[in-house]
């Protein structure tokens, strides 16, 4: 009798969970051939159900006005319900509507927190933001041994050419700041860094 109400009870949430997918998956569908208000409505439900990557697409949606009038406090919100969940790309824009005071008051140190969240799960755009937080001072104390391991994780994990040459371009001007033992301490926790993934 007990194995079959804890069968009974993964079915349910297994099923529930493929609903969730299927949800998304319509979303994505949707929203790809430029169906705003049926992926909205796909999202939307899934992102009810706990779905952080639909939680992220509403922020995005909000965000940006597709398909929806645009209203950046409901992407906050719809970020923060992702970033909670671990959605390193949600923490990420979190992060900067903290940075650019996007629809939240301006908060340079809660942006450094959403960024230090996105990049312990191996964001590599957060690392890049972190480094320019710790290059300026912004949120956090200026120090540029961490902007300096900052930008050497993103320069070295990068795939965008672009972003990875500006990451490279920061990371050289930082090294110019440090003195040859700064350096030496921020190689290491650049290389103890990437051990560790």
């Amino acid at each position: 009798m007990l194995t079959l109400v804890v069968l009974s009870m993964f079915l349910l949430v297994s099923g529930n969970q493929l609903v969730l997918a299927d949800d998304y998956n319509e979303g994505v569908i949707a929203y790809n051939r430029e169906d705003y208000v049926e992926a909205f409505q796909n999202f939307w439900q899934a992102a009810e159900a706990g779905d952080m990557k639909a939680q992220f697409n509403l922020g995005l949606m909000y965000e940006n006005g597709s398909g929806v009038p645009q209203d950046v406090k409901a992407a906050v919100y719809w970020y923060r319900q992702a970033a909670e969940s671990g959605y390193a790309l949600a923490q990420v824009n979190l992060g900067l509507m903290y940075e650019n005071g996007n629809g939240v008051t301006q908060d340079a140190k809660e942006a450094v927190h959403w960024y230090r969240q996105a990049a312990k799960d191996g964001y590599v755009l957060a690392q890049y933001n972190l480094g320019v937080m710790y290059a300026k001072g912004k949120g956090v104390s200026r120090d540029y041994v961490q902007s300096h391991q900052c930008f050497s994780l993103a320069s070295t994990t990068l795939t965008d050419s672009e972003v990875k040459n500006l990451a490279i371009k920061n990371r050289d001007r930082v090294k110019s700041l440090l003195s040859p033992e700064q350096l030496v301490e921020s190689q290491r926790l650049t290389h103890e860094c990437m051990s560790n993934k």
